[in-house]
């Protein structure tokens, strides 16, 4: 008679291809380890490439560097940056009023930039006063009134009404400005900074509004620190200080995945004579 194979075993004797438990166990065992070790590699390089400045992080805030607002994300931080999602300005139509009167006082700063006491008159104070006290959280407003006290000299309150800013803005975009020697250009004056802000629904770009920096100076890091809306933005004008060039990569659309989204750093160069 014929004897009956074994299991895993062929009727010619030799070995089937009935898996082993144990060794099928094993694999799904190191395939989920190495799921384990991709997703958290992923996490940990996401972590390294959030910048941690001291700036943000002694304000408690988290900081990382921008990325596109025209390509999805990348790996894991799909997770948390999807793309280009929809955001608004979230402005009502009479704080959208009073954000035109603030950007009207910013070009006038810029119109009569040879007669800088227009900018300081008080006037001007009272009319970004009277702004705040209908919307105290106009971060815009704050900004403003702190460069017109810190050009009066009242460096205490205008550090106030700047950090006021900072905390009210949904975004603070940081400008670094290097040497070129790699050194931080600090005290740099920065004459005029523009950042286009533009709201997105359902993927498409939607009129936006031009915010208008004027005046700023470098830290002793050599940056500059831009409150802004969370929305998709591009910078239209920086100015250089005065006998310097800036060179400064292409960034197109881009957007802060966190509170204080960081910039590239742009080179500062003595302009070459002749």
């Amino acid at each position: 008679m014929m004897r009956s194979s074994l299991v895993g075993e062929s009727p010619t004797g030799e070995q089937g291809d009935v898996p082993d438990p144990a060794r099928w166990g094993r694999r799904v065992l190191l395939l989920l380890l190495a799921a384990c070790l991709g997703v958290g590699g992923g996490y940990i390089v996401w972590r390294l490439r959030s910048s941690r400045l001291p700036w943000a992080s002694e304000r408690g805030w988290r900081a990382h560097a921008i990325v596109s607002a025209s390509a999805p994300a990348h790996g894991i931080e799909r997770l948390w940056h999807p793309g280009c999602t929809d955001v608004s300005l979230n402005l009502r139509f009479e704080e959208r009023a009073d954000l035109d009167e603030c950007l009207r006082l910013a070009e006038d700063f810029r119109t009569f930039g040879q007669r800088p006491r227009y900018f300081q008159a008080e006037r001007v104070r009272r009319r970004l006063e009277e702004v705040l006290l209908r919307h105290p959280n106009c971060f815009y407003a704050e900004f403003l009134l702190g460069l017109w006290h810190r050009m009066q000299g009242n460096l205490d309150t205008a550090h106030y009404f700047l950090e006021r800013s900072f905390a009210h803005a949904p975004v603070v975009l940081v400008q670094p400005f290097i040497l070129v020697d790699g050194r931080p250009a600090a005290g740099a004056p920065i004459s005029r900074y523009a950042l286009k802000c533009i709201p997105v629904t359902q993927g498409r770009l939607q009129p936006g509004i031009e915010l208008v920096y004027p005046a700023l100076v470098t830290d002793e890091q050599g940056c500059i620190h831009i409150p802004a809306f969370g929305a998709v933005c591009r910078h239209t004008q920086l100015s250089p200080p005065r006998g310097y060039e800036v060179e400064c990569r292409a960034l197109g659309w881009f957007r802060s995945p966190a509170k204080v989204g960081l910039l590239p750093p742009a080179e500062v160069r003595p302009v070459a004579n002749g």
